[in-house]
Formats: C-alpha cells, sequence, structure tokens
C-alpha cells in the first residue's frame, strides 16, 4: 500500500470540509456534530453515490468512507497502478461502500467517464488534483460535473492547496 503521509494529515481536514459543505444549506440543526449532520442529510436522499476523482493511494476515499458510511465512493485515478493500493486500503478498512476504482480521465468528455450505476451523481469530490494537473483536467471536471451531477441537488467538492487574497491556504 502506498501511504502519503500529506493525505494522514489532511484526511480529517478534507472530512471537516465536506461536512461543513453539507452543513452549509442551512437545513439541518446546527446542535448535531458533524457526524449527525452528514447523516441527517444523506437520510433525506434514497442513495447517494460519489465519485472520488484522483484517488491516488486510496487513503482520503477509504478515510471518507469510513467516516460516511451513508455514501456508496466510486473512487477513480488516470493512473491504474494506484489501483492495487486504492484496493488494499479498501480491504484493510473493512468497509463495504467504496467500489472497485475506475480509471477516469477528467479531461475526457463526460460521455466517456466510466461511472457505474446511476447515471446522476450526487456528488463529486477532488481532492488535491487541480492544483498539479494540465488546466484542461480543471474544464474537463467542471464540464463532467455539470453533465452528471443530479439537477439542483448534486455537488462538487474540491480541496487542494488554493490561494485566498495571494495565500496559500492548504487547510
Amino acid at each position: 500500500m502506498l501511504r502519503y503521509a500529506a493525505a494522514e494529515r489532511n484526511q480529517e481536514a478534507i472530512l471537516q470540509v465536506l461536512t461543513n459543505v453539507l452543513r452549509s444549506e442551512d437545513r439541518f440543526d446546527h446542535n448535531l456534530n458533524a457526524l449527525e449532520i452528514v447523516n441527517e442529510c444523506l437520510m433525506r436522499v434514497a442513495s447517494v453515490v460519489c465519485c472520488a476523482s484522483g484517488s491516488g493511494s486510496g487513503q482520503h476515499v477509504t478515510h471518507l468512507a469510513k467516516h460516511l458510511p451513508r455514501i456508496r465512493w466510486q473512487p477513480s485515478d488516470v493512473e491504474t497502478s494506484l489501483f492495487e493500493s486504492i484496493e488494499a486500503y479498501r480491504r484493510q478498512s473493512g468497509v463495504h461502500n467504496i467500489l472497485a476504482p475506475v480509471q477516469l480521465d477528467v479531461s475526457s468528455p463526460s460521455i466517456q467517464w466510466p461511472i457505474p450505476g446511476s447515471p446522476k451523481l450526487d456528488l463529486i469530490v477532488c481532492v488535491n488534483v487541480i492544483h498539479i494537473s494540465h488546466w484542461n483536467c480543471s474544464l474537463g471536471l467542471f464540464e463532467g460535473s455539470a453533465s452528471l451531477l443530479a439537477p439542483n441537488t448534486g455537488l462538487l467538492v474540491t480541496y487542494g492547496p488554493y490561494a485566498c487574497d495571494g495565500v496559500i491556504t492548504p487547510e
């Protein structure tokens, strides 16, 4: 299994960001803890499907799947050489809400994205991809998300070291 120290350092921050995004809808009782809020959100829909674009080693998708068990996670990466690591993390974790990884080049047209199941996704999570990939990948991610996310309810959540007022803010 591949192990990236950065993935271990920021996995809790990513979980918190994702929870905050779901909380920001102002539909929830803000006295609930993060996991309760996410589960309350997910109980409102029959089946939540998330494409985890750029899954890398599998550390992030496994961590998120453990803490967000009502989401069915579809790991993906352009590099098939990473699938062995993703599968190893999936086996080690014992969670059953992670699908087998698929090869996904987000710069390709969304009609070519190999996402099984429902034609519309509830959630796309893209971690640490935009800042290191070619501009065409960013364009493809946004165009593909617009095409594949459920209308009015689907969410694209990105995470990375973005600049706020010219200052890089990795958390």
